[in-house]
Order: C-alpha cells, then sequence, then structure tokens
C-alpha cells in the first residue's frame, strides 16, 4: 500500500525531531540509536534518511547515529534557531571555540572533548 506523500513528509519530519530530542545535548556521534527505540518510524523514512545522509549506519551494527547534516535539518525544521536561548548557546559555543584558537599564527586542531570538555568544564561544556 502506497501513503500519501504528505503522510511521508510528516513522518519524515517527526523523525527528525524525534531523533534531535533523544539527542539532546549529547554530542551526536556519541548517542547511537535503534530503529526499534522508535517503533512509529515508517521503513521508507529511515531508507530516505539514510539517502540523503541524515542518519548513517554504523557498520557491522544495526545502529544509526544522526549526523551533522541531520543535526542541522533537525534544528531547521523545530526552529530552533528562532529561539533566543538557543541563540545565547551557540554564541557561547563559538566564543569558547575562539578562545581555544586566538592568536594562532598557523592551523590549530581543537579537540573538543580534551580541552573544551575535560579540562575547561570538568566533564561537560556549560551551553
Amino acid at each position: 500500500m502506497t501513503l500519501p506523500k504528505s503522510e511521508h513528509s510528516d513522518n519524515f519530519r517527526q523523525t527528525i525531531e524525534a531523533l534531535l530530542q533523544a539527542i539532546g545535548d549529547s554530542a551526536i556521534d556519541e548517542r547511537p540509536f535503534q530503529t526499534t527505540e522508535f517503533p512509529d518510524v515508517m521503513t521508507t523514512t529511515w531508507e530516505d534518511l539514510q539517502a540523503a545522509e541524515l542518519v548513517e549506519r554504523l557498520s557491522g551494527t544495526d545502529e544509526l547515529l544522526l549526523t551533522g547534516r541531520g543535526w542541522v535539518a533537525g534544528v531547521l525544521i523545530t526552529h530552533q534557531y528562532d529561539e533566543q536561548t538557543f541563540a545565547e548557546r551557540i554564541a557561547k559555543l563559538f566564543a569558547e571555540l575562539k578562545s581555544h584558537v586566538k592568536g594562532r599564527k598557523a592551523a590549530k586542531v581543537v579537540p573538543l572533548k580534551t580541552d573544551c570538555y575535560n579540562n575547561r568544564h570538568s566533564g561537560r561544556m556549560d551551553l
């Protein structure tokens, strides 16, 4: 049976919202999930999410991860970018990142978990 396009689109949007909510403030690469955690999601929606590179399957497992692209899609779909608290949190994040590269003379890689999370904030960046 073929579902109406609007129902499929709604399922796609609801799935992205649910994934974003499930991840919360966790790093997207640290919160794998299985499709069974989301029983209302249609099989075709998972296929579409993977095809759009919004989620990716972890090699050799049944687990998926939300991609950076998927996280951005979630922020856009949920309109979080319109919220003042979101803008404030992003500003703090950018300021923290900038503090690690300010005054550099060459390219610099910032290991977030080591510098930002563990050393500066005892395990979590307070955004």
